[in-house]
């Protein structure tokens, strides 16, 4: 009984430290609620059944955040690849276990890639900012803008606050390399860091590198922490490195 009630106990604290991370981070209500159902559920498990709470407390965990958080970084290693019906598949399996409005939104995006293609995307984006809710809307209007390569719009969108923290930052420190407001990039990257997600300050790396022209340090990335990246986007980012350090690099305005 000592045993269950100290698994139980661990799997409380973890959620509880869980969902404080993600209400900092990215403000993701059905990760916070999914948490949250994990401390109540591990509660009561040690009220009503202590000889089995830690094993229920697991099996809630494992069930409602690990399992989900498993299926979405499997479809992300498929997307990579352009396995858009595995992709699809995962994220269907992943809303199963997790219907938050934000796994229903990019559900749906993978359903129509898998359906029709790449070229499926602008065109889901424009269906969810018309039929879906009020949050899918505002995610749908900045994703739009950031395909439509429209900084200007995007950098208002990200700054609005009606998107969550971790898809609005890393799309304004982007906005704002694109636009060329350097010092106000990496200010805001600065201000940002230790609140991302690593993938995600990763990612905002590369843009404070690639728009200030450190090569070095973008092939670095491409290398390391973000290899999985495809061939295109690895050659983009080498040339916008290229050509904020030299802007008569025609091989590097060649390759955008």
């Amino acid at each position: 009984m000592a045993v269950q009630s100290m698994v139980a106990f661990a799997f409380i604290l973890l959620s509880v430290c869980l969902a404080a991370l993600i209400r900092l981070l990215s403000g993701r209500l059905g990760w916070i609620i999914a948490n949250v159902v994990v401390v109540l559920g591990g509660i009561l498990a040690l009220w009503l059944a202590p000889d089995w709470a830690g094993w229920l407390t697991a099996g809630l965990f494992a069930l409602l955040v690990a399992y989900p958080l498993t299926l979405l970084d499997r479809a992300r290693f498929a997307e990579q690849r352009g396995r858009w019906k595995k992709a699809a598949r995962l994220w269907r399996f992943a809303v199963l276990v997790h219907p938050s409005p934000w796994t229903r939104f990019h559900s749906a995006i993978r359903q129509a890639l898998s359906a029709n293609g790449p070229g499926a995307y602008t065109a889901a984006l424009k269906q969810i900012e018309a039929t879906g809710s009020r949050t899918q809307k505002a995610l749908a209007r900045l994703l739009l803008a950031h395909e439509q390569r429209d900084w200007e719009t995007l950098l208002v969108l990200s700054r609005a606050g009606d998107v969550d923290f971790a898809e609005a930052k890393p799309r304004e420190i982007r906005a704002l390399g694109e636009l060329g407001h350097l010092d106000e990039m990496v200010e805001a990257y600065q201000n940002a860091k230790r609140w991302l997600f690593f993938r995600s300050r990763q990612e905002c790396m590369l843009f404070v590198f690639a728009f200030t022209g450190r090569i070095e340090h973008v092939q670095q990335l491409v290398d390391g922490p973000l290899v999985g990246l495809d061939e295109e986007s690895k050659t983009y980012w080498i040339a916008v490195a290229r050509l904020r350090r030299d802007g008569n690099d025609e091989a590097a305005r060649s390759m955008l």
